[in-house]
């Protein structure tokens, strides 16, 4: 079974988190991520704290995202959204909506314009927004539920006990194909276009 560490006392989860931080830094990886190692560390959400990957992705986010001036560029994006979803209630108005679809496009699509500079999915779009939330709720039940595997190391490689880590696969083969597409609009559009990239808003695609 896994160890699991408890500091009973301040000394010792000074032991822990300052003198041999560096030893416990890492995060547990459930056994449904279904990466090797090395795929492991290369993703910053995954990957070993202390990497280099890690520091290089944090230092982007800092400096180029979420900087104060960044942040305060950003202000117009955020209330382009606001208005549009408000827009897109208004338009309905006397009807029943279900406000989350509708308040769910317009978060994916800030954080979507702060990654590729370009919504994801329409206000409107219903088929679009359903298919990006059911990657996610697939994804986060995925590594929620309970699994024998993160427990036992008897179920170790490919051994899927419960399908889960199939079931994790699957849906991000579904949804790298989503993002590849993005991805790859955006280096068409701005292929052989200097004054094009040069005008372009800093995301993360550009500065990475």
């Amino acid at each position: 079974m896994e160890t699991l560490v408890v500091a009973s006392s301040p000394a010792a989860a000074v032991e822990i988190l300052k003198t041999n931080d560096r030893t416990f830094s890492a995060r547990t990886v459930p056994h449904a991520v279904p990466l090797t190692e090395s795929e492991i560390e290369r993703l910053s959400f995954w990957g070993d704290a202390l990497s280099q990957n890690w520091k290089n992705v944090r230092a982007i986010c800092r400096a180029e995202l979420f900087s104060a001036k960044s942040v305060e560029a950003q202000r117009r994006l955020w209330e382009e959204k606001a208005a549009a979803m408000v827009g897109s209630l208004r338009a309905k108005e006397g009807a029943a909506v279900d406000m989350g679809p509708v308040v769910f496009a317009a978060v994916v699509n800030v954080f979507a314009n702060i990654l590729f500079s370009e919504d994801i999915v329409g206000v409107e779009e219903e088929r679009g927004c359903s298919e990006v939330r059911g990657f996610l709720r697939g994804i986060i039940e995925a590594l929620s539920a309970p699994n024998l595997a993160d427990f036992y190391p008897l179920f170790v490689g490919e051994f899927d006990p419960h399908g889960l880590r199939k079931k994790h696969r699957e849906i991000s083969v579904r949804m790298w194909g989503l993002w590849e597409r993005v991805v790859g609009e955006r280096r068409r559009s701005e292929e052989g276009s200097e004054e094009q990239r040069s005008l372009g808003r800093a995301d993360f695609q550009r500065v990475y």
